[in-house]
């Protein structure tokens, strides 16, 4: 069954097929299956990670190593979230580009996390010619001027709470987060195979 949301089944509309090679991203609201954001938001959020700095960025994140059968000291949605991952998001977003893709951190869930403090001022791709993929678990919405939001050149984006976003060759930013949220995202990429 599917991780991805039931009304994504199929081929993807060509509006949105358009929208992504006209401007390099394109934003799906509700895009998981039901509960599963609200499951992987839970989980995900327990895991004892420490922040990350590099050059431009601090950010809490690593990738959880999952095994390949389903263990049951591992819950569900973790199982659903590598399903996602690695069969349903490079099927969709493969139809939408016209050309099979495949994720290279397949049988990891990557999470990328900013909490107060946390920032990124100019990520780029993390292949080139590749497809960046965004899988918001934010539940929380808050004004743009706390940081935390995903600000791309022509415009700035709330953290999403199952939401997709799909960047081909784009730049973007994370703005300075001042205040005690946190804004979760899954964060991979796809190239083509």
């Amino acid at each position: 069954m599917s991780a991805l949301h039931p009304r994504l089944a199929g081929p993807p509309p060509a509006a949105l097929a358009d929208a992504f090679a006209r401007e390099g991203h394109v934003r799906v609201e509700d895009a998981l299956a039901p509960g599963l954001a609200a499951e992987l938001a839970l989980v995900l959020r327990g895991l004892p990670l420490g922040p990350e700095q590099a050059p431009g960025s601090v950010a809490w994140a690593g990738a959880l190593g999952v095994p390949a059968g389903l263990d049951p000291q591992n819950p569900p949605c973790i199982h659903a979230a590598i399903r996602l991952l690695d069969q349903d998001l490079p099927a969709f977003v493969g139809a939408l580009v016209g050309q099979p893709l495949a994720r290279p951190d397949a049988g990891r869930v990557p999470l990328w996390f900013f909490r107060k403090g946390g920032y990124a001022d100019d990520e780029g791709p993390l292949v080139p010619g590749g497809v960046d993929v965004l899988i918001g678990l934010t539940g929380g919405y808050w004004p743009a001027g706390w940081g935390g939001h995903l600000a791309l050149s022509d415009r700035v984006l709330a953290p999403g709470f199952a939401t997709l976003d799909l960047l081909r060759d784009r730049r973007f930013a994370v703005p300075l987060l001042t205040h005690h949220v946190e804004a979760l995202w899954l964060r991979t990429c796809l190239v083509p195979t």
